[in-house]
């Protein structure tokens, strides 16, 4: 009968240890879940915002939870959209979706395109970009960052809204303090007689409640996700701009992925390309809808405003692309040999 006793512990301690063993095992399977977080400047619930989240919802079911990225919107993160080149090439993030107006000084060739008045459409705006690729990744190479770009597109171009008497005509913009994102588009407003100010997209609603500015410059669909309509009361269809975003990611982060899991990332950034490509085309007659629908006034530009501008800002491209150099000026004759100029 002593024995049982001794029996028993000898079973207890089996069974201890066995689910130690699978509680270690387990353990071992979450640990070894490969984390990133990827930014965006757009704010949580928009369209843009749902476009990444998606993206990243693909890559956890495909990989089976290998490898969960966690989308941070506009103003989750201590860094804004100019810093996030940096903060993915020293992989302080992993993944960021990187609108170019922000980091023009970075990343100077794959920009032209969306210069002031070069693109009239969001399709012209695609247009150039497989052609720039190598230059851009070049370029990046050159300058030491340590990332690569996993797709790009361009988003509707960037047209005004703002606050007070609905503005008709190029001139009404002047003396008016207008959110731009880039210092292309803040020398063609500053030589119309515009103020430009430099704001990320999540400052544009409580700088226009706060009146620190009149105007901001952004595309139809995210002026309407963002619900700017509860700030704005007119929007002016002047296509300032267009707008390309790049998704980077680490080189080491990406490296480190085991094979599988790395073709499937790729896989699904060119979803997202094409979702984002479709998305410029179909949105937007949609997007004024609603906002018309909840009180904006929206107006178009007459064709001579838009030669107007157009004029003023071809002027300047040729200085920009002197001034960015030799990497530059050859983006700047593919963009117009795509173009057509």
């Amino acid at each position: 009968m002593k024995c049982i006793p001794k029996f028993i512990s000898i079973i207890c301690l089996a069974l201890i240890l066995s689910i130690l063993t699978t509680g270690c095992g387990k353990d071992n399977g979450d640990t070894a879940a490969i984390r990133w977080e990827l930014a965006t400047h757009n704010t949580a619930n928009t369209i843009y915002w749902q476009e990444l989240t998606d993206f990243a919802d693909a890559i956890r079911e495909r990989t089976d939870g290998r490898l969960d990225i966690s989308v941070r919107g506009g103003g989750e993160l201590p860094f804004k959209g100019n810093e996030f080149l940096r903060v993915v090439s020293d992989n302080t993030i992993q993944m960021a979706e990187v609108p170019l107006g922000y980091v023009s000084g970075d990343i100077s060739a794959s920009i032209v395109p969306s210069w002031p008045m070069m693109a009239g459409t969001a399709e012209q705006l695609e247009l150039p970009l497989p052609a720039l690729s190598d230059i851009t990744n070049q370029e990046l190479s050159d300058k030491n960052f340590n990332v690569e770009i996993m797709c790009s597109y361009g988003v509707p171009l960037q047209v005004f809204w703002g606050v007070g008497e609905p503005v008709n005509s190029v001139s009404q913009l002047k003396g008016k303090n207008v959110r731009v994102f880039s210092a292309e588009s803040a020398e063609i407003l500053t030589a119309m007689g515009a103020n430009a100010v430099s704001l990320s997209a999540s400052e544009v609603v409580p700088s226009i409640q706060r009146r620190v500015i009149d105007a901001a410059v952004t595309g139809v669909t995210y002026a309407d996700e963002a619900k700017w309509y509860d700030v704005c009361d007119w929007g002016y269809m002047l296509p300032l701009c267009g707008s390309v975003s790049h998704v980077i990611v680490n080189n080491e982060a990406m490296a480190s992925l085991p094979q599988d899991i790395q073709d499937i990332v790729r896989e699904e950034a060119e979803k997202l390309r094409q979702q984002n490509v479709e998305l410029a085309k179909t949105s937007i007659d949609t997007s004024l809808e609603n906002l018309e629908a909840n009180g904006m006034v929206i107006n178009y530009p007459t064709e001579d405003d838009v030669s107007y501008m157009q004029n003023l800002a071809s002027s300047y491209w040729e200085k920009w692309a002197e001034n960015g150099g030799e990497t530059v000026q050859e983006a700047l004759t593919i963009a117009r040999e795509t173009l057509g100029y």
